[in-house]
């Protein structure tokens, strides 16, 4: 095992049936589990990888190298899961239909909406429509896996897991169930998931009194002045962590300033010499857009993907998306079936059909066609079948289809226009489109990527987005969330809106807990910095008086009131 630390050699080589890493942020955590698993592999076994996305398992699998081909499954535990159903068949999910996916939040949002429209329980609906609730898919898998793990050998194969801190508690239980030789990593100090459902820290402890646990905590990423910070931080929240930073070079920089009292170039320029990477991070969608809009006041250029995110969770933005869904797959009964409640089709009506529907075992799309539609909504029917037959034509560019079903369900009389709500969700999918037309098969090659069954038009949509592999990033500053720089890191960091009220926010204050974890979000954001931090307190930075805010508590107990040793 060349080239690890003692510390980490000592993970990687420990034979226990349970190993428990305790890992700080840029103390090679991914390495230890690498080389772990690429033990694993040179012993012979075909270890299973469970990472937070998709990008780091693909992380992974680039570092394994030639190892990789010796890998078992490796991605996120959600397509474990899945992986596991559907390797399983039918009887793993007796009294689904044979055709299931996974309802993911944008295909939750609609069944919760025609739920409510047809006045039907939720997870009845899913079921008859063959989606399975996030939620229940862990259940599911580990029901299974119990059921079968007297005659399988999965259970002794190595399962290693990274962000381990992150789990929810039916994602626990599948780990434990699905094998006896499990190395999971994590860090309690970075679980930042709890309104998502993960266990948290409690959970991850828990594992780590029954086990023991490995401390990894020589930092190889942030430099010696940010370390102090999360120390702080963590000492705050009761975790006694003891880093050590054997890198050489700067000592770098934690700083504080005023929104309104520093210019946009102060905040640009790298506070240590060397620093070329930077990024703004805030609490809150909201707080970024503030960044924004104050670099913007600079002149200077932005790139927030995190506000495209949100476009989706608007009116306008499920319709786009139940449009995407009826485009890429005309027999999706549930997105169709919004789309005509939107056509103006009355409560009654979606009923009958809806009945119709299940009496014949069919998609909904087969009993449109076969008419009995009120003749107001005729039109835009025949105008979405129109649209569908041009999508498999491949006749037009589909951000112009999408706004043209939208339309077609809301302004019959204009098919080509669409409303104002609309508007942002379709200029991202253009831009999307744009720069998938500048490639080599255009928009071939965009709807192949729609219609993947890997990724499906739900995949644009969930927590962890599988974007177009041809998608680069715009030029101008990163600003973006402190959940989305998780595992990333800039040699400059901007901790932007460091302001009491805003981390922690209001409802960061409703309990012990929420306050724990706000806590772990600026631990979070002050480990994203290879070089320096930034902390600003923004206030009413755009009012004619410039009003100061106050600063966070996070920062008053981890940096204002150590300012002598910085």
């Amino acid at each position: 095992m060349p080239d690890l630390d003692a510390e980490q050699a000592g993970a990687v080589a420990c034979d226990a049936p349970v190993v428990v890493v305790t890992a700080g942020p840029g103390t090679g955590k991914t390495r230890v589990l690498v080389e772990r698993v690429r033990r694993a592999i040179r012993e012979g076994d075909r270890p299973t990888v469970v990472t937070f996305t998709r990008s780091a398992a693909k992380e992974i699998r680039g570092r394994l190298g030639d190892d990789a081909r010796g890998l078992g499954f490796t991605g996120t535990i959600h397509g474990l899961a899945h992986r596991i159903l559907k390797d399983a068949g039918p009887e793993a999910l007796p009294g689904w239909p044979a055709r299931w996916e996974v309802a993911g939040p944008g295909v939750e949002d609609v069944l919760l909406r025609m739920a409510t429209e047809l006045g039907a329980s939720p997870r009845a609906l899913a079921r008859e429509h063959g989606l399975v609730p996030y939620d229940e898919l862990f259940v599911l898998a580990a029901a299974w896996c119990r059921k079968v793990a007297a005659t399988g050998v999965e259970r002794r194969r190595l399962l290693a897991v990274d962000e381990a801190q992150d789990l929810t508690a039916d994602e626990w239980d599948l780990v434990g169930t699905l094998s006896e030789r499990r190395f999971l990593v994590g860090d309690p100090m970075q679980s930042i998931f709890g309104w998502r459902g993960a266990a948290g820290p409690s959970r991850y402890q828990a594992e780590v009194v029954a086990r023991g646990t490995f401390y990894v905590m020589n930092s190889y990423r942030c430099p010696e002045a940010v370390m102090k910070v999360a120390m702080r931080t963590a000492e705050a929240a009761g975790v006694a962590y003891a880093f050590a930073v054997p890198r050489g070079g700067s000592h770098g920089s934690a700083s504080f300033a005023l929104a309104g009292n520093a210019r946009a170039g102060t905040l640009l320029a790298p506070p240590v010499q060397g620093a070329t990477t930077l990024a703004y991070l805030a609490r809150t969608r909201a707080a970024v857009a503030d960044a924004v809009a104050y670099l913007g006041h600079f002149g200077v250029k932005t790139n927030a993907p995190c506000l495209d995110d949100e476009v989706w969770e608007t009116d306008g933005g499920v319709e786009v998306q139940a449009a995407l869904r009826v485009l890429v797959e005309p027999r999706d009964s549930l997105h169709l079936a919004w789309l005509l409640r939107r056509c103006g089709l009355g409560h009654a009506d979606l009923l009958r059909l809806e009945a119709a529907r299940q009496r014949r075992a069919c998609p909904l799309w087969d009993v449109i066609q076969d008419g009995g539609l009120p003749p107001e909504v005729r039109p835009p029917v025949q105008a979405i079948r129109g649209l569908v037959e041009a999508r498999i034509a491949g006749d037009s560019p589909l951000p112009r289809l999408v706004a043209d079903m939208i339309a077609s369900t809301t302004e019959p009389t204009a098919p080509t226009r669409v409303r104002h709500g609309h508007a942002d969700a379709l200029r991202i999918l253009r831009r999307w489109y744009d720069l998938a037309w500048e490639g080599e098969d255009g928009p071939a090659d965009f709807l192949r990527w729609l219609a993947d069954p890997n990724v499906s038009a739900d995949g644009l949509f969930n927590d962890d987005p599988v974007r177009p592999p041809w998608l680069g990033d715009p030029n101008g500053i990163l600003c973006t969330t402190i959940h989305a720089a998780k595992g990333r890191e800039w040699d400059h960091v901007v901790l932007w809106a460091c302001d009491e009220g805003v981390l922690p926010s209001k409802l960061d204050q409703r309990t012990d807990a929420d306050i724990a974890e706000a806590r772990r979000l600026f631990y979070v954001a002050t480990t994203r910095a290879r070089e320096a931090v930034t902390y600003v307190v923004a206030g009413d930075w755009q009012g004619d008086q410039g009003r100061e805010g106050v600063p966070s508590r996070f920062l008053v107990e981890s940096v204002l009131s150590h300012d002598q040793e910085r």
